[in-house]
């Protein structure tokens, strides 16, 4: 059977579908309640124009920037988004090395399916780990103290956790982990596993946790 070709984004989304089980396909693909906000996302992507320069002299081309005065290859990054071992054995070991290939920003997820320590060793600069703030406050220094010794150069703080969104594809297909995989940067606190609930265990472990 020939090989796909992948030329963008909707390539590879369609390869994913064919590929992942549905309810870890719709983990990645989905938004919270109408999906609206998400449609709204992409919409504004087609809004931006790039227009084109002629007889402008652009034989060398420049695509380096910098992100809060790091340099990074292009103006991409690779933002934090949880449980990359459903998509991928290697998981966030994975996404990092692929970061630093391309050379441009990582930014590690609290909610890895890969242990922080193990990823950032194999990450380069720039290296950033996303927080949440938890009501537990020792919960929160601890992952900071434990992100800054693997080498993480930055904070990424998500403040709308206490707000999170329904997820409607997530209750409909009973979103868990699988039993092989954890909060791994939660897991020596205890906190590793997400409830095997009806509806989303995602959003069990967020609502229900006291310390959350």
């Amino acid at each position: 059977m020939e090989a796909q070709i992948l030329l963008n984004v909707a390539d590879y989304a369609r390869a994913a579908r064919s590929k992942l089980l549905i309810d870890h396909f719709d983990y990645y693909e989905g938004g919270a309640l109408d999906e609206i906000t998400l449609r709204e996302n992409t919409a504004g992507w087609e809004r931006l124009k790039l227009h084109y320069r002629v007889l402008a002299g652009v034989g060398e081309r420049e695509l380096t920037t910098t992100v809060l005065g790091q340099p990074i290859s292009m103006p991409i990054i690779v933002a934090p988004t949880a449980f990359h071992k459903l998509a991928c054995e290697s998981g966030e070991i994975a996404t990092a090395r692929a970061a630093k290939a391309a050379g441009t920003l990582f930014i590690l997820s609290s909610l890895s399916s890969t242990a922080m320590e193990s990823v950032f060793a194999q990450a380069a600069s720039p290296r950033w780990f996303q927080l949440y703030i938890y009501r537990d406050r020792e919960i929160t220094r601890a992952l900071v103290q434990r992100a800054e010794a693997a080498g993480a150069e930055a904070i990424v703080l998500t403040v709308d956790a206490p707000g999170l969104g329904t997820r409607e594809r997530d209750v409909r297909n009973n979103f868990r982990l699988p039993e092989n995989l954890a909060v791994e940067n939660l897991a020596p606190l205890g906190k590793g596993k997400l409830p095997a609930v009806s509806g989303s265990g995602l959003a069990a472990y967020v609502h229900d946790s006291p310390w959350w």
